[in-house]
């Protein structure tokens, strides 16, 4: 264990993270135990924000310990080191297809839900984030998928709780909104 701690990669660096395949399944398992803070950052890593950017996003959170419990964990991984890492798409056929990572969406939504939920994220936006709710809706309607409205939440979570109007109501409309992606997935 103390070698695999030596080998991570220092977060001082303005490093860019992904989910691992056991972190795109700990969204919907969550059988890990991340606290809340925690599970909101690995909705965050999309593989383009930067730990910089992570913690301009959040501040006051302790976003350097958070990635390196992900990281200890396996939930995620530097996007440089995922690349590094994995072969390229013909020589991880050639080698062992029965190994290969699927490249379906982790999180499959039926578009009827997917549309409900991106509406909700919208009025709520629009309702509650004045201008700031251009960003947030743009990628909101930009989502086409389970992982990509994943993100979305995450990030729409963190401006609703940031904004004036929108802290009052977030944590309500996030459970809304969880209800409403349980109940789509369970189906």
């Amino acid at each position: 264990m103390l070698a695999e701690q030596n080998h991570a990669p220092s977060l001082s660096a303005d490093l860019v993270y992904v989910k691992t395949d056991k972190g795109r399944a700990e969204i919907t398992q969550r059988s890990n135990g991340l606290d809340r803070r925690q599970r909101s950052l690995l909705i965050m890593l999309d593989g383009h924000k930067s730990n910089t950017t992570l913690a301009a996003l959040l501040p006051g959170e302790p976003v350097e310990t958070m990635l390196q419990a992900l990281l200890a964990l396996a939930l995620v991984t530097p996007v440089a080191l995922a690349t590094a890492v994995r072969p390229a798409p013909s020589a991880a056929l050639a080698t062992d297809t029965a190994h290969s990572a699927p490249t379906a969406p982790a999180i499959r939504i039926d578009a009827q839900c997917l549309d409900e939920v991106k509406a909700m994220l919208i009025e709520s936006a629009r309702n509650c984030l004045g201008l700031l709710a251009a960003d947030v809706v743009r990628q909101v309607e930009s989502a086409d998928d389970g992982d990509q409205l994943l993100r979305c939440i995450g990030h729409w979570h963190m401006a609703m709780q940031a904004s004036k109007r929108g802290k009052d109501v977030a944590h309500a409309q996030l459970e809304h909104i969880k209800r409403s992606l349980r109940a789509a997935v369970a189906v």
